[in-house]
């Protein structure tokens, strides 16, 4: 993902202090002391609620070996979390930067591509994650509703980077489409305060020129979201119940009365 950033999106930047803000998030996506931070806290907080949460489902403490797995699992598994949340305050900032867009159709410009192409990247890497998280809790000696109780909290990264990048690139290109939309607005105004009446038909023209590409450019989408980018999303969320059937598989089939052969 940073190499695509790289690559497309800082070439793209047309202003200082918009380079500067991007300086400033890498320099907290790099953050060793927030990282660390980070993972303690969450690690410890989330392996603690595991362990009392999968105590009380069984009846009984699930012992010592299993709970220092488990606080050693949650420090290094939960530490991408820290990466997960920096990457929800990526498309914010790149909404609020002035892109080099093609602003007569910025759904189909270079940089709108790239980027979705970007966030597409990483949102498959966090429903991989996510997979491999409900596969290792499948595993736990935990009952089936707290297995499956797992399967909508690991969604909740997967759906809300989804709805920020939609709700932001459609921002970033509503922004440059009034851009340009306000500049040919400003120039049918300023033709239409000549006499319209004693005006050279050129001027005229002009006027319907300008009208007619403003209807044009007003016309194309405002979002990237299409049939494409829903069944990308559906295969996303697809991931988590995947690794979860992969760790269940036995007692799936042991439900369907079959056996499976040693």
């Amino acid at each position: 993902m940073l190499p695509g950033i790289r690559d497309y999106i800082v070439d793209s930047i047309q202003d200082v202090q918009d380079l500067d803000k991007l300086r400033k998030w890498l320099a907290g996506f790099w953050s060793i002391r927030g990282w660390l931070s980070f993972s303690v806290i969450v690690g410890i907080l989330t392996a603690t609620i595991f362990i009392i949460g999968v105590s009380l489902s069984i009846g009984k403490f699930i012992g010592v070996g299993l709970t220092v797995i488990t606080f050693s699992v949650g420090l290094f598994y939960l530490s991408p979390l820290y990466i997960i949340f920096y990457i929800f305050l990526l498309p914010p900032q790149l909404a609020q930067y002035h892109l080099n867009t093609y602003e007569s159709d910025p759904v189909n410009s270079e940089v709108i591509q790239r980027l979705i192409s970007i966030l597409n990247t990483y949102l498959y890497l966090v429903a991989g994650y996510v997979a491999v998280g409900t596969t290792l809790i499948s595993l736990s000696p935990a009952t089936i509703w707290w297995v499956w109780g797992s399967i909508p909290v690991g969604w909740i990264p997967t759906i809300l980077q989804f709805l920020i990048n939609q709700y932001y690139i459609r921002k970033i290109i509503v922004t440059a489409k009034w851009r340009n939309l306000n500049q040919l607005q400003s120039q049918i105004v300023a033709l239409q305060k000549k006499n319209i009446h004693t005006a050279l038909e050129t001027t005229i023209n002009r006027i319907n020129q300008l009208m007619d590409l403003h209807d044009r450019i007003s016309a194309r989408p405002n979002s990237v979201l299409n049939w494409s980018t829903g069944l990308s999303f559906l295969n996303q969320l697809l991931l988590p119940l995947l690794g979860l059937l992969i760790g269940t598989i036995n007692e799936i089939l042991k439900f369907l009365n079959i056996k499976m052969t040693p």
